[in-house]
This record gives structure tokens, sequence and C-alpha cells, in this order.
């Protein structure tokens, strides 16, 4: 059993290195000459807990300072030690849409999915669900980043994982769709095209199979399905079967939209602008011209309740509809 008093000795150089954490990130000083008291906060970082961490990253998020550096490292270093547990809870709470915390985010990714690679070979079940996911979510990461060879390296293994498991047990195979529709995304990007459609169209029709049994749990994977597979399509000059797949996309995501107007509008904007723009395209103009001014209005209903996201595109849409109008 811990000695109390050294728990509570460690608990507290780790408060007072979060505080001389702070203090440096808001008042830089020449790093030269530090004191032996600042070089003992340093040493103080390997006794930073979960609670610190987290501490540190939503100081990053709400309040970030002009040199965040050292806060930064303590947080790196604290993910290099961290077990299991902890990143369960850390992984999550660094958002993507931060720049800043982008490289601790991948790094919390790689090191969780590190920790789950030992786990997964010792207690199979459920940590080999977990490390499916957990590398599924990294080659995304890895693909938002522009590393998109470490990237297609992850959504095969992803993919394979769950393949393996799916034939176990057929609950994996919702997940399996997902890691296609990743692997199809990826291939796409780096210019494989043929098998990025090959892929898509596997997630697709398992997809369907999905929503066959159970239409309220699948129902928006399809719809991204058909999204993704009409992109697809029409990039490999299947521009007929594009129109039609991007049709049935827009026509789930209408339903969709019926059922939770908030969470699923901005797909359906999206879905209705490619499927204008290939109506234009094949020379049905009024057509296009029409499920434009749809998307455009729901761009411009999402503008409204949330400018920061949609107003840039409320405004394309606005200037593609003059465009559009001109032409008529």
């Amino acid at each position: 059993m811990p000695d109390e008093d050294s728990e509570q000795g460690r608990a507290g150089g780790a408060r007072g290195f979060l505080s001389s954490v702070f203090g440096r990130a808001r008042r830089p000083e020449d790093r030269q000459g530090a004191s032996e008291a600042e070089a003992e906060a340093e040493a103080d970082v390997d006794s930073l807990r979960l609670f610190d961490a987290l501490q540190i990253i939503s100081y990053l998020i709400h309040k970030p300072p002009d040199h965040p550096e050292t806060m930064l490292a303590a947080a790196e270093r604290f993910v290099r030690r961290a077990d299991l547990d902890d990143l369960y809870s850390l992984v999550p709470s660094i958002p993507a849409d931060k720049p800043l915390l982008r490289p601790l985010r991948l790094l919390a990714m790689q090191t969780f999915v590190a920790r789950l690679r030992v786990t997964s070979t010792t207690e199979p079940v459920p940590h080999r669900i977990n490390l499916a996911a957990g590398i599924h979510n990294l080659a995304i990461e890895l693909g938002d980043l522009g590393r998109r060879g470490e990237a297609l390296t992850a959504a095969q293994e992803s993919v394979s994982l769950y393949r393996e498991m799916a034939e176990d047990n057929r609950d994996n195979r919702g997940p399996l769709a997902r890691s296609l529709n990743t692997l199809g995304a990826t291939l796409e990007e780096i210019g494989r095209r043929t098998e990025a459609l090959r892929v898509s169209q596997e997630a697709l029709e398992l997809c369907r199979d999905l929503v066959a049994e159970d239409r309220g749990a699948h129902l928006p994977h399809l719809a991204l399905s058909l999204y993704n597979f009409s992109i697809k399509l029409d990039r490999a000059g299947r521009h007929d079967e594009a129109l039609a797949t991007a049709e049935e996309a827009v026509t789930l995501r209408r339903e969709l939209a019926e059922l939770d107007r908030n969470t699923h509008l901005p797909a359906l904007a999206g879905s209705l602008f490619n499927l204008a723009r290939w109506n234009h395209e094949a020379g049905r103009r009024a057509q296009g011209q029409r499920l434009a001014q749809d998307a455009r209005d729901l761009y411009r209903e999402l503008a409204n309740n949330d400018p920061e996201r949609f107003e840039k595109s409320a405004t394309f849409m606005d200037a593609h509809i003059a465009e559009l109008t001109k032409e008529s």
C-alpha cells in the first residue's frame, strides 16, 4: 500500500508543476540560466495525473497562451507514459479542430493503438474490437493530416480486423462497412480509383443488407455510402449511374432530416448540391437549378444558426445560383 505522505507529496509536486507551467506559458522568460527551483518543477512532470493533463488540454483549448510550448511538452510527456485507462479518457478530450493540439491528438491516438496492440494479445475480447476502432480512427486522422501512405496502411489493417471479427459476430458488419468506406476514400485520394470504386461498392452492398435487417440503425450510413459511391462513379465517368445513386442518397437524407433535422441537414445540403451540379452537367438545367435553390435554402438556414461553420457555404451557393440564373 503506498505511503500516504509520499502520495500527497507527489500530488503536491504535480500541482506545483502545473502552476509553473501556466505561469511560464503566460509570461515567457529567457530559458537560459533557469533557476534550480524551475528545473525541479520541470522534473515534476512525471508526477502529473490524468486530471492534470486534462486541465492542461482544457486550458489550451479555451485560453491558449501566446507561448504554449511548455504546456504542450508537459501534455506530450504525459501521453507517452499514459496507461490504457488514461488514454481512453484522454484521446476524446483532444479536439480535431484545434491546429495547436493536432500533433498531440495524433500522438495520443498512436499511443492508444500501441497500448491496445499489447493488450489485445492477452485479452482478445473486447480489446480487439477497440483496437480495430482505434486503428480506423487513426486512419481518418492520418488522412486528414495528408499522411496518405500511413492512412492507407491503417485503413487496410482496420478492414482486415473487422472482416475477421464479422465472421465470428455479425454485429461487426456495421463497423466493417464504415472501415470499407474509409479505405475507399483513402484509395481515391492516392489515385487508385478502380480499387476505391470496388471497395466503396462492397461497403454499399453491406449497408443495404444491414438496412434490410434494421433500417433505423443503419440508414444514415447507407445514405453516406450512396453519397460516397456516387462521387466515385462520377469520377470514373459513369455519370448516369452517379446521378441515379446521388438521387437515392438525397431521398434517404430527406427522410433522415425529417426525423432529426439538426443532425442530418448539413449532409442533405451537400447531397443536393452534388445532385444539382450533375443534373446541370447532364443538360437537365431546370432540374439542376431547382435543386441548387433547395441546397442554397438549406445552407442559408444552417448559416443563420451557425454562421461560423456555414456562412461561407451559403455565400458560395448564393453566387452559384446567380451564375445559373445568368445561364438560363
